[in-house]
């Protein structure tokens, strides 16, 4: 999850030659596309007026400055009613935090001013020189569109559909630069030219991934046509979707996706019961105090007494459970330390990552960016 959220369109362009990336074409699959993106935005303050227009965008209900490239919640703008899952992230403050300001901002830099020697390299500054993007200051968003989960967890004996997906990112971008400056650096063969929702796109051999940039500047990702017709287009759905927009990252499940995991989890989970009261649920994370919340909605303020009894038995027994192979080792120490109560219709969780992890996740970022310009 956590590659997901530090998605951005950087090594769109510096990973578009390495041999492990879609967009170096060797493979076609979004796990290995989030993987090779890397987060580029500014640790440095938002231009006079920014905090002010974030403000705007970021209230509840509120839609994104139309048209204006760059603008911030212009990401969030493109999610749908039609998402399953949605994600948002601030680059400039995740960014400003303090690790991953110790260590991707001199990634970043060495990117931009370094001397470019590999062959990989050279395609990166021309990308970055093409689309007029400098990776220290012109990216400001990224937002995450999950779809099909239903068929990603199907019933007993059914075999599952990966899930739709879609990554949306919002920066100071020239318009009508991305997919020329990709197809121009590809290798041959890997990409194709299509025309899809209106615009001019880009497609992998397999036909399974598109990439795409709107008329107002934001640039598409998706695994799959619908998703990628749907992202394009700006509904403003994020506040109906009960996502979070006061917060540097957020997810969201809306109440609809709740109901139906619960119903196909069943029996499984203590809170089976509590499924026809439950409404959306949100996960936002404090940088300054490496601090996360979930908030689960339900209906009424017994129904939540009721679910944060039933989530405190499930957490006490994952505490105390062994790790499972290649699982986080410090998930069960979060689960013993986090705080679980009922706050009127809402069941709050909430706990303190370790400093130590969000070094680990920085470093990994920054590593991300050197290897992948390589």
């Amino acid at each position: 999850m956590k590659r997901i959220l530090l998605v951005s369109l950087l090594t769109l362009g510096t990973v578009g030659c390495d041999k492990n990336s879609w967009l170096g074409l060797e493979s076609a699959s979004a796990e290995v596309t989030a993987t090779g993106l890397a987060a580029a935005a500014p640790g440095a303050a938002a231009a006079p007026g920014a905090a002010a227009a974030r403000g705007a965008a970021g209230a509840p209900g509120a839609a994104a400055a139309p048209g204006v490239a760059g603008a911030p919640g212009l990401a969030t703008a493109h999610l749908s009613l039609g998402c399953d899952v949605v994600a948002r992230v601030d680059l400039a403050a995740l960014l400003a935090a303090p690790a991953f300001k110790k260590e991707v901002i001199p990634a970043l830099e060495a990117l931009k001013n370094g001397e470019a020697k590999t062959d990989a390299e050279k395609k990166a500054k021309a990308f970055l020189s093409e689309t007029g993007i400098d990776p220290l200051k012109d990216l400001k968003e990224l937002a995450l569109c999950v779809t099909n989960l239903k068929g990603a967890m199907p019933a007993a004996g059914a075999p599952p559909v990966e899930p739709g997906l879609a990554l949306i990112l919002s920066g100071n971008i020239k318009p009508g630069s991305v997919v020329p400056s990709l197809l121009k650096h590809a290798k041959p063969g890997k990409l194709s030219a299509i025309e899809l929702a209106g615009t001019s796109a880009i497609t992998d051999a397999k036909g399974e991934m598109y990439a795409g940039q709107a008329t107002d500047g934001v640039v598409v990702i998706a695994k799959g046509k619908p998703d990628f017709e749907m992202a394009m287009k700006m509904d403003n759905a994020a506040a109906s979707l009960g996502l979070p927009l006061d917060k540097p990252i957020a997810f969201a499940i809306p109440a609809k996706t709740m109901k139906q995991l619960m119903q196909q989890a069943g029996s499984r989970i203590p809170f089976a019961a509590q499924a026809d009261k439950l409404g959306h649920a949100a996960l936002t994370v404090d940088l300054g105090r490496n601090a996360v919340a979930v908030l689960i909605n339900v209906t009424t303020e017994q129904a939540a007494l009721e679910f944060v009894a039933a989530l405190k038995m499930m957490m006490g027994q994952l505490a105390q459970a062994p790790s499972e192979a290649g699982a986080p080792a410090f998930v069960g120490a979060l689960l013993k330390g986090a705080k679980v109560e009922a706050r009127g219709t809402k069941a709050v969780v909430e706990f303190v990552a370790n400093p130590e992890q969000i070094d680990a996740m920085a470093k990994e970022l920054a590593a991300g960016i050197t290897s992948g310009a390589k």
